[in-house]
């Protein structure tokens, strides 16, 4: 379903992006200018309407060269301290890099845009430097950042009165909301959204790229709420205007998302009808690389697969391997599942080679985008450390502030001794304690029911699964969560999670990094293999995806960082060692 929330936010948020590049461009007509007098025209040009008409103009033809020549431009406004032309230059080298992938760039030059707007006082460019930011930060996976700058654009647009980009600005909100599973809050939002629509005054220029945004929106919400009737009837609205508007390829897409529907109803035969109504509607476009036949070919691939036609299912995943090679492989939203699913195909039909080749291409597809998630996330934090320092030394000016913050390091240096010094004690003696008995690994950990009693009958059955649950170690499992959780179990996620928190008094996602961390300890402490892996392998091994996540659960169940506690239990072994 992820396909179906990118293309919410792909097709629909891009017209607020760019909409201060039409605001902004001058309506006079601009001679052809030559390009060996580019450099010159740019520099000394006096009407800077001129030259912001040129240089959009380039930008729809070649950004590259658009950059360059941005970048030219800025060096003048800073020369001549020209706000109006930092401001553009700013904006317009964010939304290039935007463009070209650059997303930390991106982020960057808004920031730079965004500082020079509230310099200004000027809501509209407020409104375009916040949007295109939280645009960055969405691309990056960073959804609270961008939610703060889409709620600040969603401010701006509301005081200038402008209804189209309020509600645009609404709606990238609640992508952000789909994206981080707060499906409850985004489907409020979107059904009040839908009844906003119904109001002449919210029509516009982008009145259906909202329209359909919103009820592909709600209808996501509530799928994965596990409404899957409800979520159709949204589906169907869409798809009824897209037909009558002859748009083949959201036609597609609603056609998707309405099959992925069906299959999780369990009715196939509806299913597959509407798989193979989108994929025609994708051959009809004859692109040779399209998300909607990936996706498409993917969701037919789990249909078979359900019903046991696992060549069948294999073929049809092979369908779209052949147009997809290591230059695109990243883009493709379901690879990582579609090989998932290959693999699983190949295993049933005994192919040990190509369950062998579907197995290393799932890891390598995982551990590339891993890797690329890290290396953008260190670009940010250095982006971030450097502004830190930037604006540091814009403030120390004079001699005796030198002097004071000298003091003050040394000051803070003895206390941050002192404070290790306490802190290493401590952590020796809670240690210690963790290592008594097998009960207190967890010095956290609660009994399985906090109330003594328990007089519902479906709560009690609820906790005696999820017992039997705990003795196959379920919760190692990466797609161990609430909704999975409660899937296994027969019964829905509301009620699991309220009874988690009346008889546990403890949240689901606790519950699990609680079992997590205690069985942790426990293999660290009985068994020699987990002490032999890095602490990624380690936090693999856990379930986790990151390893801050379990860092910050090792930390918060136990009091100790895992790095102390690994440590210390190399430590006591290699002391036995020695010692036998």
């Amino acid at each position: 379903m992820r396909n179906a929330t990118t293309l919410i936010f792909s097709l629909f948020i891009s017209f607020h992006i760019y909409s201060f590049q039409k605001e902004n461009k001058p309506e006079k007509n601009q001679s052809e200018i030559q390009l060996e007098n580019v450099e010159s025209f740019i520099l000394h040009e006096k009407n800077t309407d001129t030259i912001n008409s040129f240089l959009l103009k380039t930008l729809e033809n070649n950004p590259g060269l658009t950059l360059k020549y941005y970048k030219l431009y800025l060096e003048r406004g800073l020369k001549e301290k020209n706000d109006q032309i930092l401001f553009t230059c700013y904006y317009y080298l964010g939304d290039i890099s935007d463009r070209k992938g650059d997303y930390i760039n991106s982020i960057k030059y808004s920031k730079l845009a965004s500082d020079i707007a509230e310099k200004l006082n000027n809501d509209s460019y407020k409104l375009s430097s916040y949007t295109l930011s939280g645009t960055s930060y969405f691309n990056i996976r960073y959804y609270n950042n961008a939610i703060i700058q889409f709620q600040k654009a969603h401010t701006i647009a509301k005081r200038l009165g402008i209804k189209e980009k309020e509600i645009s600005s609404r709606l990238n909100i609640n992508n952000c909301w789909v994206r981080i599973d707060r499906y409850k809050e985004a489907l409020q939002s979107f059904e009040v959204i839908i009844e906003l629509l119904k109001n002449k005054k919210y029509h516009g220029s982008n009145y259906y790229s909202n329209f359909f945004s919103t009820h592909i929106g709600a209808g996501v919400c509530n799928f994965k709420l596990g409404k899957y009737d409800k979520a159709i009837s949204y589906y169907n609205v869409g798809l009824e205007l897209s037909k009558k508007l002859h748009l083949k390829e959201i036609e597609a897409t609603f056609h998707n998302t309405i099959g992925e529907a069906y299959i999780a109803k369990k009715k196939y035969s509806d299913a597959i009808r509407h798989l193979k109504t989108a994929k025609s509607l994708v051959d009809e476009n004859n692109k040779i690389f399209d998300q909607n036949l990936f996706t498409t070919n993917f969701h037919l691939a789990t249909l078979y697969f359900q019903n046991e036609k696992y060549k069948t299912a294999l073929e049809v995943l092979q369908e779209s391997f052949k147009t997809i090679d290591s230059s695109n492989e990243k883009q493709v939203e379901k690879i990582v599942k579609m090989y998932e699913l290959a693999q699983l195909c190949a295993e049933k039909l005994s192919d040990q080679e190509s369950q062998l080749y579907y197995s290393m291409a799932y890891k390598k597809i995982n551990d590339i985008r891993h890797n690329d998630d890290l290396m953008t996330r260190d670009k940010l934090y250095d982006y971030d450390l450097i502004e830190l320092k930037e604006e540091k030394q814009q403030l120390i000016s004079k001699n005796f502030i030198y002097i004071s913050c000298l003091l003050v390091a040394v000051f803070i240096i003895i206390l941050l001794l002192f404070y290790h010094f306490k802190k290493q004690q401590k952590n020796k003696v809670l240690f210690e304690r963790l290592q008594i008995t097998a009960e207190e690994i967890h010095n956290k950990s609660v009994p399985s029911v906090k109330k003594e009693f328990i007089t519902d009958k479906k709560a009690n059955e609820i906790f005696e699964k999820l017992l039997s649950l705990e003795e196959t170690n379920f919760f190692l499992s990466e797609d161990c969560n609430l909704y999975n959780t409660a899937k296994k179990m027969d019964t829905n996620t509301s009620y699991l999670s309220k009874i988690m928190n009346d008889y546990r008094e403890q949240s689901f996602n606790d519950y699990i990094n609680q079992l997590r961390i205690k069985y942790c300890c426990e293999q660290l402490k009985t068994s020699q293999k987990l002490k032999s892996y890095t602490i990624k392998g380690i936090a693999n091994e856990l379930g986790y995806k990151s390893v801050n996540t379990f860092a910050s659960a090792f930390k918060k169940h136990t009091g100790l960082t895992h790095s102390y506690y690994i440590k210390q239990m190399l430590l006591s072994s290699e002391k036995k060692e020695a010692s036998n």
